[in-house]
C-alpha cells in the first residue's frame, strides 16, 4: 500500500477501505478543521474509528474542542491526544460491521478515564496511570477534559502470544500495572511524543516497533502460555527503549538495565546474545550514535567532547578512536564535512 492516503474530506478512517500504510505516516486532526460543521459533529464522525460518542446539548457541543496528531503504520499506531469530556462506547454491532480488532494502551497525562468493557470491572484512570482498550469487545467510556498518549497495536499479535483469547480486560491492566516492561513503555511513548517528528521514517518504524513489542510483552508476560520469542521481542525492545532514555547518565549498565526491566543479567546477556556487541556494546554503539547526530547538527561553537558527555561518554581519550572505527571518520573531520556543506 505505497499510495496510502487519508485526508479528513474523505470520511472517517474505515480499515476495509483504507487499511494502513506501508511506511509510517503521519496523521493531524483538530476541531479546528470543521468548517461551517458543528466541532463535536465533525469529531464524531471523522475522530472516532472504534467508538461511538454520545451526544451533545447543542450549546457544548459548539464549544467543543479536541486535536490529535500521530502515526499509523502495518505494526502499530501512535497518536497524542487532547480532548474536552467525551463519553460513548461500542457494541457488539459496531464490531461485527467494522471488523476492527486492536488493543490500545494509553497513558492518561492530564484527566481522568471511567471504563467498563465486556460486563468486566470499572476502571478509573487518572494522570499518570495507564489503561487498555479492547476494541474486540463491547464498552463504554467517559473522559472528562483530558491529554492522552496511547499505542495501539494489532490484536492477533497478543492472540498469538497468549495462544488464544486476551481475556478481560482487568486481568490485562493488572499484568501492565505489575510488568517492570510497562514502566518503561510508559517513558518510551512520552519520548516518542516529544521525539517522532525529529526522526526518519525507519527511525520512526523502528520506535514504532519497539513499543508494540512492549506493549504485547507487558500485557501477557505473566501467562504461561506466553511465545518465548514474543517475550524476548518484547524485553528486547524494553531494553534498547531503556538504554536509549538513559544514554548521557554515567551510571547506566548491564546491571541497572537488568534491575529496571525485572531480569537476571544472565537473562539480559541472552537477550543481546544475537548481538555481537553484547550490552556494553550496545550502550556504546548507541552513545557514539547519538553523538554523530549532536555533531552533525550542534553549532559549530561546542566543542566535540562537550557533545560526547551529553551522551554519556566520558572516557573523551578513547572517543575520537572509538568515533572513527564505527562511522569510518573522526569527529572532528564529520564536523568539518558539515560546515563546508
Amino acid at each position: 500500500m505505497k499510495d496510502w492516503s487519508w485526508r479528513p474530506e474523505l470520511g472517517a478512517w474505515q480499515f476495509d477501505r483504507h487499511g494502513y500504510p506501508s511506511d509510517p505516516a503521519f496523521l493531524s486532526l483538530g476541531t479546528n478543521l470543521a468548517g461551517d460543521e458543528n466541532p463535536y459533529d465533525f469529531w464524531r464522525r471523522i475522530a472516532f474509528a472504534d467508538f461511538e460518542a454520545d451526544p451533545l446539548r447543542k450549546e457544548e457541543a459548539r464549544h467543543f474542542r479536541a486535536a490529535a496528531s500521530g502515526y499509523t503504520w502495518q505494526k502499530a499506531d501512535f497518536f497524542v491526544s487532547e480532548s474536552d469530556p467525551v463519553s460513548g462506547g461500542r457494541t457488539r454491532r459496531h464490531i461485527e460491521a467494522d471488523g476492527l480488532e486492536s488493543i490500545s494502551i494509553g497513558l492518561v497525562v492530564e484527566g481522568r478515564r471511567d471504563a467498563v468493557q465486556d460486563g468486566d470491572d470499572r476502571i478509573s484512570t487518572g494522570p499518570g496511570s495507564m489503561f487498555i482498550y479492547d476494541g474486540a469487545k463491547p464498552s463504554t467510556v467517559a473522559w472528562n477534559r483530558h491529554k492522552v498518549v496511547y499505542v495501539v497495536t494489532r490484536r492477533d499479535a497478543v492472540c498469538n502470544a497468549l495462544g488464544g483469547d486476551p481475556g478481560p480486560v482487568s486481568l490485562l491492566t493488572k499484568r501492565l500495572e505489575r510488568s517492570p516492561i510497562g514502566k518503561v513503555l510508559r517513558d518510551h511513548m512520552m519520548s516518542m511524543a516529544r521525539n517522532m517528528k525529529l526522526a526518519n521514517r525507519y527511525v520512526q518504524a523502528f520506535l514504532l516497533s519497539q513499543a508494540a513489542d512492549m506493549a504485547v510483552h507487558a500485557i501477557t508476560s505473566h501467562n504461561s502460555a506466553d511465545s518465548q520469542s514474543d517475550q524476548n521481542s518484547g524485553l528486547l525492545a524494553a531494553a534498547t527503549a531503556y538504554i536509549e532514555q538513559h544514554l548521557s547518565e554515567p551510571s547506566l549498565s548491564s546491571s541497572r538495565v537488568a534491575r529496571a526491566l525485572g531480569c537476571s543479567r544472565s537473562t539480559l546477556y541472552r537477550l543481546f546474545s544475537s548481538h555481537e556487541t553484547g550490552v556494553a556494546g550496545c550502550i556504546r554503539d548507541l552513545r557514539l550514535d547519538r553523538a554523530r547526530v549532536l555533531i552533525e547538527n550542534a553549532p559549530a561553537h561546542i566543542p566535540v567532547t562537550d557533545l560526547a558527555l551529553q551522551c554519556g561518554i566520558y572516557d573523551t581519550a578513547n572517543f575520537s578512536r572509538q568515533f572513527r572505527r564505527r562511522f569510518g571518520i573522526p569527529p572532528s573531520e564529520l564536523r568539518g564535512l558539515n560546515k563546508t556543506d
